[in-house]
């Protein structure tokens, strides 16, 4: 097994041959519920989106783990594991690109 942190709460792990990507945020800016007046976030350290990815996992639907701009960015459809609180977040925008 091999874990990356890629910052904030965004963690890469390899495991088994799998490449697994945990409460992603690697693109762009962070505010939450779309209020950047109340908070507003930047990343400390540019990173590329990390390739070849087989699941995505979403601890919660906050944007700091369920970052909307970076779950967008990402190229290809991915199995999304979500705990049962999250489960309607990702439909706001267009689950299609899902799988759940």
């Amino acid at each position: 097994m091999h874990l990356t942190w890629l910052d904030s709460n965004s963690w890469l792990v390899e495991l088994a041959g799998c490449r697994i990507l945990i409460d992603p945020w690697l693109v762009g800016a962070l505010t939450f519920g779309n209020t950047p007046w109340l908070f507003r976030a930047e990343r400390v350290q540019s990173r590329p989106l990390p390739e070849q990815i087989d699941l995505i996992l979403l601890s919660q639907g906050l944007e700091d783990h369920a970052h909307p701009p970076t779950l967008k960015a990402l190229d290809k459809p991915f199995p999304l594991w979500l705990r049962q609180a999250v489960l309607t977040w990702p439909q706001s925008w267009g689950s299609r690109r899902f799988k759940h």
